[in-house]
């Protein structure tokens, strides 16, 4: 995925972002709630899909926002650096979200079924 695509993404996620973080949270006190009644392995299976999905997508809303992104150069310390820089930050962070949305969605569950045979 690309920055540009994240940006497309980000300014439909981003009057959802509360949303998300809330979605986030939820997601884990009831993996700690399952822990707690003994679903460990249910537990572990669901965090990374309950948690890393919507916090995922929280951080694209909150990054790659078009105009009140933490990674737009209209603003802040981010606007401060030179614009390689921040093209090389961008490239970097939306390699990052799109392994970490991978990892959490799909490689997690794969991960937790195999150990917890």
């Amino acid at each position: 995925m690309t920055p540009a695509l994240y940006t497309k993404l980000a300014d439909r996620l981003f009057p959802f972002r509360w949303w998300l973080l809330a979605a986030s949270v939820c997601s884990a006190l009831f993996i700690v709630a399952l822990f707690s009644l003994r679903g460990e392995m249910l537990a572990i299976s669901l965090a990374g899909p309950m948690v890393g999905l919507p916090w995922a997508a929280l951080c694209a809303a909150t990054w790659f926002h078009p105009t009140r992104g933490n990674m737009q150069s209209s603003g802040g310390r981010f606007g401060r650096l030179p614009k390689f820089v921040q093209s090389i930050i961008r490239w970097y962070a939306a390699i990052f979200l799109a392994v970490f949305a991978v990892f959490c969605g799909a490689a997690w569950p794969l991960f937790a079924s195999l150990i917890l045979r």
